[in-house]
């Protein structure tokens, strides 16, 4: 099963609900998934996910319509996570927006 990594505060949201997409600068598969967190060296699966949906986008696009499926209160507040993280470059740049489902936790 494919492994998709998560930061640790994007886990909590998962577990408790308030995050139900992620998104990608590449295109997840539609099928289920191990959802981890922590290094390369010591990940944790701590979800199984379905993906269910793909959306192709832009990140400015994803950020202004999606924020809430992400897990996050404002747009700003999404813009500033990715950007911080360096997880958005370019807000222009093409992503793909991702729905899924906890299967397991």
């Amino acid at each position: 099963m494919r492994r998709v990594w998560f930061k640790k505060e994007m886990q909590e949201a998962i577990l408790s609900g308030k995050k139900t997409a992620t998104s990608r600068p590449h295109p997840l598969p539609l099928e289920r998934v191990q959802a981890v967190s922590g290094s390369r060296f010591d990940a944790k699966v701590f979800a199984i996910l379905e993906i269910t949906d793909r959306i192709p986008s832009t990140w400015r696009t994803i950020i202004r319509m999606f924020y809430r499926e992400e897990g996050f209160g404002s747009p700003e507040e999404m813009e500033a996570y990715g950007l911080k993280q360096g997880l958005v470059k370019n807000l222009d740049d093409s992503a793909f927006f991702h729905r899924f489902k906890l299967v397991k936790s």
